[in-house]
C-alpha cells in the first residue's frame, strides 16, 4: 500500500535507476499505465545468483525503463500467445469435425462426450453469446454444441478420448499431441489472466523441476522447427539451454502446435506476419537495455538477453517452416 513516491523509493533501494526515464515520467507510468506489484515482479530477473542462497536482497543495477520495457514486451507476447493458441483450439475442433463427417468407426460421439462429462455440470456461465444455445440443448448436448460451451481443457480431453476410442494413430503420437495441447492451454490461460510471462525468465518448466533434463518432445520439435541439432548438455547452444526454462519451453509449444494443428494456409501466413511484427518489437530496445551496445561491452542482463534471443530464434524458425507450407499437411 505504498504511494507512488514510496514505490519509486522502493525501486531505488533495489538498484533501479531513473536516468533513461526520470522520476516524474515514472510516476505517471505507475499511476496511469500499470500497477506497482506487476512492474515490481520483473525485478526477479535482476536478483543476483547469490540471493538464491541468502535472505539478503541483492539486485543487479537496472533502469526503470528496463522494467517498463519488460512489461510492454510481456503484453506483446501475451497477445501473440492468445491469438496463436486460439487458432490451435479452432484447428483442433476442425479436425475433430473431419472425423465426425468421415466416420472411421461406429463410435457414438455424443455418448462418448456425455460419458466423459457425466461428473461435470455444464453451465452457461452467464454468457449471452452461448446462453440461447445452452438453453436449447440442455441436457442433451451434441459434440458440436459442446465445442461452443466447454473450456479448452475439456475439449482437449474429449478429443483425446475420441482418438483413443477410434484408435487414431499410435499411442505415442496421441500422447505427444496431447502434451503439446496441454502446454499450449497452460500458457494461453496464463496470458488470458494477465500473468507476467517474463517475470522470472530463469524459472524452470514444471516438468523439468526434478532436474532430469528437458521435456524431450517440445525440445525435439522446437529444435527441428528451427532446423537445429540437439547436443549433449556441455555442448548445447543458447536455444537448447533456454528451452529448459518455463517461458521459452511453453512459447515453443505454442509455435509447434500452430504448425502441427492448423491446416489453413491463410492462417499460417497470418501467424507468420504476427510473429514477424513481434520479432521487430522485441529487438527495438533489446541490445540497449539487456544486451550490449556502444561503450557497454558487458551484457547488461544475460538472463533476459538470452531469453529474448531464444524467443526470437523460435519465431524465426516458425517463419521459416511456415514459408515452406505450400499445402498444409495433416497432423502427423
Amino acid at each position: 500500500m505504498l504511494t507512488v513516491s514510496n514505490q519509486i523509493d522502493f525501486l531505488k533501494e533495489r538498484n533501479v535507476g531513473f536516468e533513461v526515464i526520470d522520476e516524474e515520467e515514472a510516476s505517471k507510468y505507475l499511476t496511469n499505465n500499470t500497477y506497482f506489484f506487476k512492474l515490481k515482479s520483473y525485478l526477479k530477473n535482476y536478483q543476483t545468483d547469490a540471493q538464491n542462497n541468502s535472505k539478503k536482497s541483492e539486485y543487479i543495477e537496472s533502469e526503470f525503463a528496463h522494467l517498463q520495457e519488460l512489461s510492454k514486451l510481456d503484453y506483446a507476447l501475451s497477445r501473440l500467445v492468445l491469438e496463436l493458441a486460439s487458432n490451435v483450439e479452432h484447428a483442433m475442433k476442425v479436425q475433430f469435425n473431419q472425423h465426425i463427417m468421415n466416420p472411421i468407426s461406429d463410435i457414438d460421439v455424443d455418448e462418448l462426450a456425455n460419458t466423459l462429462l457425466s461428473s461435470k455440470t455444464i453451465r452457461p456461465l452467464q454468457n449471452p453469446y452461448t446462453e440461447s444455445l445452452y438453453n436449447s440443448c440442455n441436457p442433451n448436448f451434441h459434440v458440436w454444441e459442446l465445442w461452443e460451451l466447454l473450456g479448452f481443457n475439456d475439449q482437449i480431453n474429449l478429443y483425446s478420448a475420441f482418438q483413443a476410442k477410434a484408435d487414431i494413430g499410435d499411442i505415442a503420437t496421441r500422447n505427444e499431441r496431447n502434451s503439446l495441447l496441454f502446454v499450449t492451454r497452460m500458457i494461453r490461460n496464463a496470458a488470458a489472466h494477465g500473468s507476467c510471462l517474463l517475470a522470472n525468465v530463469r524459472q524452470k518448466a514444471p516438468s523439468l523441476a526434478n532436474n532430469k533434463g528437458s521435456d524431450h518432445l517440445i525440445m525435439r520439435e522446437a529444435m527441428q522447427m528451427c532446423e537445429k541439432k540437439i547436443y549433449q548438455k556441455n555442448r548445447a547452444k543458447n536455444l537448447q539451454i533456454q528451452l529448459d526454462t518455463l517461458i521459452v519451453h511453453n512459447f515453443a509449444a505454442v509455435l509447434v502446435s500452430h504448425l502441427q494443428f492448423v491446416q489453413s494456409q491463410a492462417v499460417i501466413e497470418y501467424g507468420s506476419t504476427k510473429v514477424d511484427t513481434f520479432i521487430t518489437r522485441v529487438q527495438k530496445h533489446q541490445q540497449g537495455y539487456y544486451g550490449h551496445s556502444g561503450n557497454h561491452h558487458i551484457t547488461r542482463n544475460k538472463h533476459i538477453n538470452n531469453t529474448l534471443n531464444a524467443i526470437i530464434e523460435l519465431c524465426q524458425g516458425y517463419k521459416q517452416q511456415a514459408a515452406k507450407y505450400s499445402q498444409i499437411p495433416s497432423i502427423r
